[in-house]
Order: structure tokens, then C-alpha cells, then sequence
């Protein structure tokens, strides 16, 4: 009996420290809306204001309604508009989940208090996957691209006047995990320079992991660019230790 009030002071202690460790986890989980959570502020008295941070042609390709293009990698007059408002509930999605590692919009919001802030999750597909409505201002049509290997790329790199790669990934990454001899316009600049895109090479596209590649090679065909593949899984497997966790 005499260890009791000795058991009772640790357990006390336990649970200040569990206490002061949840919180922020707490805090994370308040800044991250679902999509019905989302759909029902949506159809509120004041809505917020949904922000896709992907590309452009993404965008218009299909999005969420109502919202407007900010990419990730937007210049900083763009994020200080944003960042201004301090009435309006701002939501932020991609593709998939956001995080303030990859997304300079969403980190940058967050360093200046932009409250409230909110990232969608699951992004866009998740979105799609609640069967909610979604807009398209400019479907670009798919077309027969193969997907190739790691091993076929190689391969063909070897060769006498070896293909053009061609690198959408965003800047962020490309500074951290290059393609040595890529051509890199990130998917978000893609409609502004494709027009450097040799014509005289065939074209194959990496995006950083294959879930883009087919729309950037579907467009640049209709532009004229020869894009004859595409690397199958995206740049991820041209860095799978990184891709898996490992240093970067």
C-alpha cells in the first residue's frame, strides 16, 4: 500500500505528458477537411474559397466547383492575395493529400497565419471517390501512350541520339532528385513553355508518379511534340530508396 500514492504520481505525470503530446497531432487533424465535411460547407451561407494547387491544365481538365488555380509553385504575390483575406475560410486540395513539405502555397499560408486554413483530404480524388459533382472547363482528350520501364528507358538512353526526356515534375524535386539531361518544365508551367519542347526529337514524359504523365503527353501531342512514352510509376522509380523514406 505504501508504493500507491508513489503509482498515483507517476500516472499523473503519464498523463501531462500524454496531454501535452496530443495536441498537435489535435491540431493537424482540425486544419484537414473531408470531402463531405467540405460539400457541406460548400452549400453553406459562407462558403469557403477552394483553391487547387496543381496545374493548369489539371484544372481545367476537371475541379472541384467553384474553385480557381493556384499552383504549388505560384509566385509570392499570388500567395499574398491569398494570405490577405482573413475573413474567408480557405481550402486547399490536390491531386491527392497535401503536405506543407511539397507545397510551398500551403507551407507559406501557414508560416503567415492564414486563419482558417484548411487542405482537403485525399484531394481531388477523393473528391471523385464520394461522388460529388466535379467541372471541366477544357477536357483534353487521352490518347494511346505507351508506358515503358525503368529498364526500357535505360535501354534506350544508350542508344545512338537517345530520346528527349522530358521532366514534370515540380522544381522542388527536381533539385533534390534529377534526371541527368532531362528537360525539366513542371507540369504547372507546362501550357506556358511547351513551345521548347524540340520538335525534331521523340519525347518521353516522367512525372514524379504516373498519375499525370498520360494528360501532359495527350496535351503535348495535340501540340505537335512527338511524345512517343511515358515511364511507367513516374520518377519514384528512378529513386526508390528516396521514394521509400531515405535521404533526399
Amino acid at each position: 500500500m505504501k508504493r500507491l500514492p508513489g503509482l498515483i504520481a507517476l500516472f499523473s505525470v503519464m498523463l501531462i505528458f500524454l496531454g501535452c503530446s496530443f495536441p498537435s497531432q489535435e491540431r493537424q487533424r482540425e486544419n484537414v477537411l473531408t470531402a463531405s465535411e467540405l460539400q457541406t460547407m460548400l452549400r453553406g451561407e459562407n462558403p469557403p474559397r477552394v483553391i487547387y494547387t496543381g496545374s493548369l491544365l489539371e484544372w481545367r481538365d476537371v475541379h472541384i466547383p467553384h474553385s480557381r488555380c493556384v499552383p504549388c509553385d505560384a509566385p509570392e504575390e499570388a500567395i499574398r492575395l491569398l494570405a490577405e483575406d482573413r475573413k474567408t475560410t480557405l481550402v486547399l486540395y490536390g491531386n491527392g493529400s497535401l503536405a506543407r513539405e511539397t507545397c510551398p502555397v500551403l507551407a507559406k499560408l501557414n508560416r503567415e497565419g492564414k486563419p482558417p486554413l484548411y487542405a482537403l483530404s485525399g484531394g481531388l480524388a477523393a473528391w471523385k471517390r464520394s461522388g460529388f459533382t466535379t467541372v471541366s472547363e477544357e477536357r483534353i482528350p487521352r490518347l494511346a501512350v505507351p508506358g515503358i520501364s525503368m529498364e526500357t528507358l535505360r535501354a534506350y538512353t544508350k542508344k545512338g541520339k537517345a530520346p528527349l526526356i522530358l521532366d514534370i515534375r515540380s522544381a522542388l524535386t527536381v533539385r533534390t532528385r534529377p534526371i541527368p539531361n532531362a528537360l525539366n518544365i513542371p507540369m504547372t508551367r507546362l501550357h506556358e513553355y511547351y513551345g521548347d519542347i524540340p520538335l525534331d526529337r521523340s519525347v518521353i514524359v516522367v512525372d514524379e508518379d504516373g498519375t499525370r504523365d498520360l494528360l501532359a503527353a495527350s496535351y503535348l501531342l495535340r501540340k505537335g511534340v512527338s511524345v512517343t512514352a511515358r515511364l511507367r510509376g513516374g520518377g519514384v522509380t528512378l529513386f526508390p530508396a528516396k521514394a521509400e523514406g531515405g535521404s533526399r
